[in-house]
């Protein structure tokens, strides 16, 4: 029974998640802020845990990490 309420909490936050990225116009992007052979670049990723696993992923390799940032719509 445990296991069952556990899944479906899981499958019931996946769906929230999915729901969240389907529209990001509405939910803003995090955006990671780099430096790639000098010219500075930006990083887009529609969930906070992806954009932090790559900017340390980017930090473990030694590229220059400027920051991370969200990005929302204005208009929302």
């Amino acid at each position: 029974m445990k296991n069952a309420l556990k899944q479906l909490k899981t499958i019931s936050g996946l769906m929230n998640r999915t729901l969240r990225v389907l529209d990001p116009l509405i939910h803003g992007f995090w955006c990671v802020d780099y430096v790639l052979w000098g010219n500075n670049r930006v990083a887009t990723y529609f969930d906070m845990i992806s954009a932090q696993e790559s900017m340390m992923s980017m930090i473990n390799r030694g590229v220059e990490v400027k920051g991370m940032r969200e990005w929302k719509n204005k208009s929302s």
